[in-house]
């Protein structure tokens, strides 16, 4: 028969053993513990960073499908209608808009022609008198669409952005103020303004009622990757757009060109 412990002692043994247990308890994880959460992490890291990846990479697709589908209804409407349709590339605000103007309406071929163009308002403001400079500074070829599918402001999402819009009328791409404070001189402003480098980076491309359109490239990355995103590249000729899956320089459009023409014998 076990003796019993005398009351008071056993009271102390109990404290005793309890000590230690919620000693034990304040330790920490076990090794076993921080090698299964370890191993939950790595699995987390594993499925969840590809699937944020993927998402990204579909905004971007998505926003580079729907801006080569505006092109290719645009070419459409603007030979049923006879108009020539304009898109504006807010390169800052990472919106776009799409203007409508006449058959006739003036686009220029290249950056030399703007030039010029400009040259000759401006000598027509210089001499001429207060009512008609305001009118010569109101003039505006193209109007915003209204009652139409795309009547309005079209903003890409959070997480994309226009790398740069490119089309004969500029010297080089036209990016963003953040992307390039200086810009180059076929972004500094028309008109009035040119030469100011006043307000968002503004890049616009045509599509004409001919069947033709401007050369245009459209580049669309994530906004914390501008180097790897998609291109809408526009024929001018045929006005057939194209999606590419990567970054599409300019030059590169041109590379099925001969360097020289063939021999003649005359």
């Amino acid at each position: 028969m076990r003796a019993r412990l005398p009351e008071r002692l056993r009271q102390g043994v109990t404290a005793l053993r309890g000590g230690r247990a919620s000693r034990r308890d304040r330790a920490g994880f076990t090794l076993l513990e921080l090698l299964i959460v370890m191993a939950i992490l790595l699995l987390l890291s594993v499925v969840v960073l590809p699937a944020a990846s993927t998402m990204l990479m579909l905004e971007q697709r998505g926003a580079a499908r729907d801006v080569a589908l505006m092109y290719e209804q645009l070419h459409d409407e603007a030979v049923l209608r006879n108009k020539t349709y304009r898109i504006a590339y807010n390169l800052d605000a990472n919106t776009y808009e799409v203007e409508v103007g006449d058959a006739g309406a003036t686009v220029f071929a290249d950056a030399d022609a703007a030039r010029a163009f400009e040259e000759r308002i401006k000598d027509k403001l210089d001499d001429a008198d207060p009512e008609e400079r305001r009118q010569l500074l109101s003039q505006e070829d193209f109007q915003k669409l209204s009652g139409h599918e795309y009547a309005g402001t079209f903003e890409l999402p959070q997480s994309t952005a226009f790398k740069s819009v490119y089309t004969p009328q500029y010297d080089e791409p036209v990016r963003s103020r953040a992307a390039d404070p200086k810009g180059s001189e076929s972004d500094k402003g028309h008109g009035k303004d040119k030469g100011k480098d006043k307000g968002p980076r503004i890049a616009y491309s045509y599509v004409f009622p001919d069947g033709t359109a401007e050369f245009t490239l459209v580049q669309i990355v994530a906004a914390d990757d501008p180097e790897d995103g998609y291109t809408v590249s526009v024929d001018p000729l045929s006005g057939r757009v194209q999606l590419h899956t990567e970054l599409i320089d300019r030059h590169d459009q041109w590379t099925f060109l001969p360097d020289e023409g063939p021999r003649l014998n005359l």
